[in-house]
């Protein structure tokens, strides 16, 4: 705890901050450090000018981690606005347009790869640029404050971890960002637990359903959540542990797989079938390119199918829905979908 209370002394030679909350335990204990520490700190008239909580939601959350993540903005925006601290909550969503489900059916984008991780440029790094661009704080004098362990991950442990070797009055920004902050990057799993544990909120209420939703099992074996339709994740151990506790329906992980096995199947199992074909050019001689009609076509009637047969499921998509004009269950959805699926001209 002396420790990341030291990085946060440090850290108020840079006059704005960003906390990153993702609503997950390392992002949770930070941010309640963070605030702990801005209401005593600030008492003392040591204060950032400016301080902003950024939960970056992708529109494709399973349910209990996003009416987690909304509480804790709810709670903590409330109790810093009574303690008159200059804390503001931003809750970040892709541009209209861009979130997951609209780059498929829309623009008929493949499914990402370990090597083209695009879902994390457009549904989480091009919201928080938006941001920054939107405030117009210069990176060189903005702290980024993130939950980032280095024992949490073995590359990180292997090769060290880039962004916890750097500190305020480094010169080099996180691109675009500014100067990332690492308050817990030597705590181990065990401190995380101990402290969520151990001690309630500064805002108030509890911990409780955080450690719910990691479950018993979580200090052997702690899940880690990805989103509900991410084709990054080979198992989705995780929301088979939430369906076991009785937070999500039994049928929401096997039908979120069945749908995420589909859309890899379309984009690189049967590319000659289901993506459009395309002239080799250049250094990278790709024959075929996006998804074409009827693939995206397929892949919106089986994920409105699956809503419709999972409630979790429906309400992890539902966002991503609604930016078609599409809701899960009824009539309704067939009429408004296949009205979204007519190709344009």
């Amino acid at each position: 705890m002396e420790e990341a209370l030291a990085v946060l002394e440090r850290a108020l030679a840079l006059p704005r901050w960003i906390i990153a909350f993702s609503g997950g335990k390392d992002s949770t204990v930070l941010l309640d450090i963070t605030l702990a520490f801005l209401d005593s700190s600030c008492s003392g008239n040591r204060c950032p000018d400016r301080v902003i909580v950024a939960y970056s939601d992708t529109l494709m959350e399973w349910p209990p981690l996003r009416r987690w993540a909304l509480q804790v903005m709810r709670g903590a925006g409330s109790w810093a606005s009574s303690r008159g601290l200059p804390v503001e909550f931003r809750v970040l969503q892709p541009a209209p347009g861009w979130s997951f489900l609209e780059l498929i059916v829309e623009r008929g984008y493949t499914a990402p790869s370990p090597m083209f991780r695009w879902c994390t440029n457009h549904l989480k790094a091009r919201p928080a640029k938006r941001l920054v661009r939107s405030l117009g704080w210069e990176p060189r004098s903005t702290a980024v404050l993130t939950g980032v362990r280095l024992e949490e991950s073995s590359s990180r442990r292997g090769r060290g971890c880039p962004l916890c070797r750097s500190a305020p009055g480094s010169a080099v920004p996180l691109v675009d960002y500014g100067i990332p902050v690492t308050p817990l990057a030597s705590w181990s799993s065990d401190d995380v637990w101990d402290y969520l544990e151990g001690r309630e909120p500064v805002w108030g209420g509890s911990f409780k359903p955080l450690l719910e939703i990691y479950g018993p099992q979580r200090r052997r074996n702690p899940p880690r959540f990805g989103c509900a339709l991410c084709p990054l994740i080979k198992r989705e151990d995780s929301a088979w542990q939430l369906a076991e506790r009785g937070l999500l329906d039994p049928e929401a992980p096997r039908l979120a797989r069945e749908w995420v096995s589909l859309y890899i199947r379309l984009s690189r199992v049967e590319p000659w079938k289901w993506r459009e074909p395309r002239e080799p050019r250049g250094r990278f001689r790709l024959p075929y390119g996006r998804l074409n009609w009827e693939a995206r076509r397929l892949l919106l009637e089986k994920l409105l199918e699956y809503a419709s047969r999972s409630p979790s499921l429906c309400e992890a998509v539902k966002p991503m829905l609604e930016r078609l004009g599409l809701t899960c269950p009824g009539e309704a959805v067939e009429q408004r979908g296949e009205a979204t699926l007519k190709p344009a001209g």
